[in-house]
């Protein structure tokens, strides 16, 4: 799987990381500089793609159940403040994929940051209505519009190197990183993850108990889980910091309790939850203005009895936000 590949590419980045911490750990105190204007108007586009695929305990044939919600790219206005910024968005009409091919999604997006030198914090919920299921090896895409999908947690980050490296200039662009630091950075995640539909989400023809076993005839299923992910953060900047790129990555493992309704009722347990974190942003961080692009994914693979749920959520968007001078008012 994908997340596997992820995991590989993850330790190397690990050993490069703390090769690279030890070289560049000064007791310098120009690292970071703090921005007088503490207020921003931000403009702002992203694209959200999301798929849960659902695995069964069979390798010789690919049983496994994938499904899409049909996103529109959003656009919208930021008000930035200290530590946090609020923003609105709407969705773009035309930027779905076909709806005749690949049926119509609801869909409600929201996400809020509040991030400061050493901790930093993350609220997000996503909810859509309306999937379109992959062809496997046994059945054909098809549209389901009887298909719900709820994701939303908290995630809060510890930078261990936060005298040198700066997540609000990483993150929010809120200060400027004028040398290239990195550090290790702990993540603490709880999230649930709710799947419904009103009817079994498994073609007819393969929904049987020797291909799915407690799968069978899979209509509900909902994880609430915690986990710990270790990672590093790095901060690359040119010109006094001017430009950037903040590559980070993040792997972990936890738990929680999940709960399913299938062909022979309700079934709950406790699942294993193996994590992958990664976000990027790039561009120009100036006093009175910047730009940036970034790039987030996370994945989950919730492993229960001999089944796997796995769900990736990708991120791409852009940020055009320019600085206004403070009005007096301190915020947290």
């Amino acid at each position: 799987m994908n997340i596997v590949k992820r995991i590989i590419f993850f330790g190397c980045w690990l050993l490069c990381a703390k090769i690279s911490f030890a070289l560049t750990k000064t007791d310098d105190t120009t690292f970071v500089q703090k921005i007088d204007k503490d207020y921003s108007l931000q403009l702002y586009s992203w694209s959200t793609n999301v798929d849960l695929l659902v695995l069964p305990d069979k390798t010789e044939k690919d049983f496994g159940v994938r499904l899409q919600p049909n996103e529109k790219t959003q656009a919208g206005l930021a008000v930035g403040f200290k530590y946090f910024t609020l923003a609105f968005g709407v969705q773009i009409p035309g930027t779905e994929k076909n709806e005749i091919d690949y049926g119509k999604t609801k869909f409600y997006d929201f996400s809020f940051g509040y991030f400061k030198r050493k901790f930093g914090g993350e609220i997000y919920y996503r909810y859509f209505q309306g999937m379109y299921s992959e062809q496997n090896d046994f059945s054909t895409g098809h549209i389901r519009q009887d298909m719900f999908l709820s994701n939303g947690g908290l995630n809060f980050y510890y930078a261990q190197n936060h005298k040198e490296y700066s997540m609000r200039a990483a993150i929010s662009q809120q200060e400027l990183q004028r040398k290239s630091a990195g550090s290790f950075v702990l993540l603490a995640n709880t999230q649930f993850r709710n799947f419904l539909a009103d009817s079994s989400i498994i073609a007819p023809i393969i929904d049987k108990e020797e291909n799915y076993g407690e799968l069978q005839g899979l209509k509900e299923i909902s994880f609430i889980t915690a986990s710990l992910r270790p990672g590093y953060a790095h901060n690359f900047v040119l010109d006094n910091g001017r430009w950037f790129i903040t590559p980070a990555a993040f792997m972990g493992i936890g738990s929680g309790w999940y709960t399913s309704l299938a062909k022979n009722g309700y079934k709950q347990g406790i699942p294993i939850d193996l994590t992958f974190h990664a976000k990027t942003f790039a561009g120009y961080n100036h006093s009175n203005w910047f730009l940036s692009v970034f790039y987030t994914y996370d994945g989950t693979v919730d492993t229960f009895k001999k089944s796997s749920m796995v769900l990736n959520t990708h991120t791409i968007g852009v940020n055009l936000g320019y600085r206004l001078q403070s009005i007096g008012i301190k915020w947290l």
